[in-house]
C-alpha cells in the first residue's frame, strides 16, 4: 500500500491542508501556497523564520531559544518549551530541542530537523519533560520572489501514552502555528 492511500485529510481550513500518515509512529504533512504581491519573500526565509514562529504563537509556545548563529551557517540547534497542555490527562509539559540543517538551492529551502539532547545552556521549567520524539522537513519553494510553495512533513511524538482522542492534536497544533506564519507573512508591505 502506498503512502497516499494511507493519508488521511484532518483540515484544510484557512487553505491549508493537513494530514496525518497512520502507523506505528504517525506522521502528519502540512502543505499551502504562502502569496504576497507587496513583499520579496526572500527576505523573510532563514534560520530567524523559526524566531517568527516563536513570537507569532506565544500561547502555543512558552519560549524559543536558537543557538547563536549566522544567516549564512547550514545548521543551527534550536529549544523550544511547549505551553502545557493536556493536564487533565496527566501529560507534563514538554520542550524539544533539534538541530536543524538547512539546504538551498536556486529556488527552495529545505530545513531537516531532528531531535537531539538538551544544551545544559537550554534553561527550561521544572518537571518539564522532552517530547518522545521530533523531526520534521520543512521544505520553501519559489514560484516567483512573491509566492511560495510549503510542504511540512514532521513527526512530534508528545507522549507515548496519549488518550486515542488527542492523536491528531500535534498536527492541529502546528497548523495553528502555520496559520499565524502565513497570515504574518501575506500582510507583510
Amino acid at each position: 500500500m502506498d503512502i497516499a492511500s494511507q493519508q488521511e485529510m484532518i483540515c484544510n481550513k484557512h487553505d491549508i491542508n493537513l494530514y496525518m500518515i497512520k502507523g506505528e509512529q504517525d506522521f502528519f504533512s502540512l502543505s499551502f501556497k504562502l502569496i504576497n504581491q507587496n513583499y520579496d519573500l526572500h527576505q523573510a526565509i532563514g534560520f530567524k523564520l523559526f524566531s517568527l514562529l516563536g513570537e507569532l504563537n506565544k500561547d502555543v509556545i512558552d519560549k524559543i531559544v536558537l543557538e547563536p548563529y549566522s544567516e549564512t551557517d547550514n545548521n543551527m540547534k534550536m529549544g523550544m518549551v511547549l505551553k502545557r497542555f493536556g493536564a487533565e490527562f496527566g501529560i507534563s509539559q514538554k520542550y524539544v530541542y533539534s538541530e536543524t540543517e538547512i539546504h538551498r538551492t536556486n529556488n527552495s529551502y529545505n530545513f531537516y530537523s531532528r531531535q537531539i539532547d538538551k544544551a545544559d545552556s537550554f534553561q527550561i521549567p521544572k518537571r518539564c519533560i522532552p517530547v518522545k520524539k521530533s523531526n520534521g522537513n520543512l521544505s520553501l519553494t519559489f514560484i516567483n520572489d512573491n509566492e511560495i510553495d510549503v510542504v511540512y512533513e514532521f513527526s512530534l511524538v508528545i507522549e507515548e501514552d496519549m488518550p486515542h482522542m488527542m492523536r491528531k492534536l500535534p498536527g492541529l497544533l502546528m497548523k495553528k502555528i502555520f496559520i499565524r506564519l502565513k497570515t504574518f507573512l501575506e500582510s507583510l508591505r
